[in-house]
């Protein structure tokens, strides 16, 4: 059987062409052909949707501390891009909605929440459906009881949960695969996000078989983009976006 083309995910935008997850690297990632963009998003100090990959803002502005330490108007007067390169200087941390507006209807979204609290899902929930958009995201997030909320409180978008490798020396690869599917079940998680080395093409079976979708997570070299696509992943996110676009279009007729 021939390999079908999985969903290529730009990770935080086209980040080898803008600073990552601003406007400037979702619209290149649109531009390039991305099927999807995976962004970040964090509670400001007043409640705003703010898309930042860090908990801190040191890495990629001129500011400092907590993301959530800070207001709407504090993080907006941030250079967010001149880290990248000068020609972006003063590129702006955008908002969830202005994201949103750029990529509905040309894109999917996956959008990992990083807030922690049932109140920043509800501004989230409110900030996707406002934009008609539950049927173009997919919501994620490392915090596991957040999770089962998303899913009890809009059904319509599909919630995905991450998993990390490798298994525990107790557990091990049998006992790992039923957990995942077990743990999916419970949360109501329709898209599991797994490392690559805990994929092969059974394995994938077994998920589909269960009626959870397969995300390859941070899928960067040919190789693994080519295995990828031999298992049968629904989706996987890249940072190398160019390279594989172009090689889902050598391998998937």
């Amino acid at each position: 059987m021939a390999p079908r083309k999985p969903l290529v995910i730009a990770h935080r935008g086209d980040t080898a062409a803008a600073p990552e997850n601003t406007l400037a690297a979702f619209t290149a990632a649109i531009d390039a052909g991305a099927d999807g963009i995976e962004l970040d998003v964090h509670p400001s100090r007043d409640g705003a949707l703010v898309v930042h990959h860090d908990y801190y803002l040191d890495r990629t502005t001129d500011g400092a501390g907590l993301v959530s330490d800070h207001t709407l108007a504090e993080l907006r007067a941030l250079d967010a891009g001149a880290w990248f390169d000068e020609k972006f200087a003063g590129e702006r941390i955008p908002t969830l909605e202005e994201v949103l507006s750029l990529a509905v209807g040309c894109v999917r979204l996956e959008i990992e929440l990083k807030g922690t609290t049932l109140e920043f899902l509800e501004r989230a929930l409110d900030a996707v459906r406002a934009a008609d958009a539950v049927g173009s995201v997919e919501l994620t997030t490392g915090h596991r009881p957040l999770l089962w909320h998303m899913h009890r409180r809009e059904p319509r978008i599909p919630t995905g949960m991450f998993f990390v490798e490798p298994w525990p020396d107790w557990m091990g690869p049998e006992l790992g695969r039923r957990q995942v599917i077990e743990l999916m079940t419970l949360a109501g998680a329709r898209v599991a996000h797994l490392p690559i080395g805990m994929i092969d093409a059974e394995f994938v079976g077994r998920l589909h078989g269960a009626g959870v979708q397969v995300h390859g997570a941070n899928v960067n070299d040919a190789a693994t983009i080519e295995r990828a696509i031999e298992c049968g992943v629904d989706q996987f996110t890249t940072s190398r976006l160019d390279l594989a676009l172009s090689v889902v279009g050598d391998t998937v007729a």
